[in-house]
């Protein structure tokens, strides 16, 4: 296949998408630039002029990653009982995960040159959206607890089974094991307002 002049977002896209196969297949050390460029079919150059250097190319996963994730958490009705809307924001989630598997791996896997390891300090906007979705849970008597606690919760049970999904570990009705681990976990912080109506989450 001939390869493309042009260092354009077609090209920056493919590196990425590149990238970000072998960052998931083989760990940072398989992401070399001569490596992505030759994958992608484009020259070590295009490397260099799109991202400057490896490591920002790298960075650019997980940038991407999480805008991808802000994305899908923004796209979801409005009007939603604060219930609703935090299944709503978890089904977003595993969207997210879904659509972009190999991204997904790259947002947690790693600082790869990047000054701050900490992936919640990466996603504080994403995760934020999930505090304040808790927050009027609580404040509606659904949920009872610390707000950016339970948040905490809720990401590492969704984060893990959108792990264990792209894994093809859930088993074949995945769908069943997120409704049952996230109803369990909503029972489990249910507010005095829920326990009255029978620890029942609303359907769906």
């Amino acid at each position: 296949m001939p390869r493309p002049r042009v260092h354009d977002q077609e090209t920056a896209d493919a590196l990425v998408d590149a990238a970000a196969r072998r960052l998931r297949a083989g760990g940072p050390g398989s992401v070399s630039v001569r490596a992505v460029a030759d994958e992608a079919g484009v020259s070590t150059r295009a490397v260099y002029s799109l991202f400057g250097s490896r490591d920002e190319l790298l960075a650019e996963l997980y940038r991407r990653g999480f805008a991808g994730l802000a994305a899908e958490l923004a796209d979801h009705p409005e009007g939603l009982d604060p219930l609703a809307e935090l299944r709503a924001l978890g089904d977003a989630y595993r969207r997210s995960a879904l659509a972009r598997p190999n991204l997904y791996h790259a947002m947690f896997d790693g600082p790869h040159g990047v000054d701050d390891p900490d992936p919640v300090a990466r996603s504080e906007a994403t995760f934020h959206v999930l505090v304040d979705a808790v927050r009027r849970c609580v404040a509606a008597d659904l949920l009872a607890g610390d707000p950016v606690l339970l948040a905490r919760q809720l990401w590492a049970l969704t984060h893990g089974l959108a792990l264990l999904e792209l894994s093809g570990s859930l088993g074949d009705d995945p769908e069943l094991v997120w409704d049952q681990a996230r109803r369990a976990m909503v029972l489990g912080h249910a507010g005095s307002a829920l326990e009255e109506r029978g620890l029942e989450p609303p359907a769906g």
